[in-house]
Formats: structure tokens, C-alpha cells, sequence
């Protein structure tokens, strides 16, 4: 059996693919069902592909359909003071995806959170902490440092990027020696 970690052995640009497969299959507009498994798997691609926390997540779309922008500067949800930290929209997200999942405008944060949380843990097994490992394996194996992930992710103690790069790489370098 081999160990998952915090990223529950999500493999980032596989999740990435079929989050974006889910967003971009056609729709009925009349039907919420469609609109609102569209909306959690937009929130979903949204949190893998900034490595946020669900919270961020969920604040980021609200304001990108509200601003029809990109690119949005988020209130890191773990710090006391206000720090922010900019999230992009990934490329298979389009207005018109954004103006389907309006109706999440009047659905309290918590509440979508739980829902999503729930649509993650029903359709792929995971919780949505593991979207954000997935994220940091992911730069990890691309060379970034621990100090520029923890910048990106809105990580104030480098110990835990640390403590969890160090052991995926140790894990890949042992996985390695066999092949």
C-alpha cells in the first residue's frame, strides 16, 4: 500500500483535466442540478489550480463573477491581519460559465463550502484540502522552492511546505531507486 499524504495521491494535472472535462460538458440552463455540479466543480478547479484554501476558493469566484476579472487579489482566510494573495481563473472557465452559477451569489459561504466539500467526497473520494496539496506537489515537482510556494499559497510558517515537500520528495526519490 502506498502512502497518500495530504494530497490523498491526487495527481494534479489528471484532477485538473477532469474538473475541467466537468465544465465543459453542455448544459441545460433550466436544469439547477447541471448548474450547481458546474458551479462546485468550478470552485473545485479554481482551489487545485491556486493551491487555496476552499474559503479562498469560494470568495475568489464569487468576485470573479461579480467582476468579470481574471486575475483577483483574495484575503488569505488563516491570517489574523490582512494579507492577500492574487488568484488567477483557469483557462476553461469562461464568462459565460461564470453567468451560469450566478445564483452561488446568494448561497452563504459556509453553506456552498459544505456543499462542496460533500460534491468533492461523493464524486472523487477527497476533501478539498487535498486540492491544495495536489497544488504544492505539483510546483514541488517542478523545481519551485518551499519559500516561493508558501509565498503563493499563503503559507506563514515554512514548516509545513517544508516538512511536506521534503517528504513527497524523499518518497519520489525512493520510488526512483526501483525503476
Amino acid at each position: 500500500m502506498s502512502y497518500q499524504g495530504w494530497d490523498r495521491g491526487i495527481d494534479f494535472d489528471q484532477m485538473y483535466r477532469e474538473l475541467a472535462g466537468i465544465i465543459n460538458k453542455p448544459i441545460d440552463p433550466k436544469r439547477y442540478r447541471q448548474k450547481i455540479g458546474l458551479a462546485y466543480a468550478i470552485i473545485s478547479l479554481c482551489q487545485l489550480r491556486n493551491g487555496s484554501r476552499i474559503s479562498e476558493a469560494i470568495d475568489f469566484v464569487k468576485k470573479a463573477i461579480q467582476t468579470k476579472k481574471r486575475k483577483i487579489e483574495i484575503r488569505i482566510r488563516k491570517h489574523k491581519k490582512e494579507d492577500y494573495r492574487i488568484m488567477f481563473l483557469p483557462k476553461p472557465i469562461t464568462r459565460n460559465h461564470l453567468s451560469l452559477i450566478s445564483f452561488i451569489l446568494e448561497i452563504p459561504d459556509l453553506v456552498l463550502r459544505a456543499r462542496v466539500e460533500d460534491w468533492l467526497k461523493r464524486h472523487f473520494g477527497i476533501n478539498t484540502h487535498s486540492l491544495r496539496y495536489a497544488f504544492i506537489t505539483k510546483l514541488s515537482r517542478l523545481g519551485y522552492t518551499p519559500q516561493i510556494i508558501a509565498s503563493i499559497t499563503g503559507h506563514r510558517n515554512l514548516n509545513y511546505v517544508l516538512r511536506y515537500t521534503q517528504k513527497k520528495a524523499g518518497e519520489l526519490a525512493l520510488m526512483q531507486l526501483e525503476e
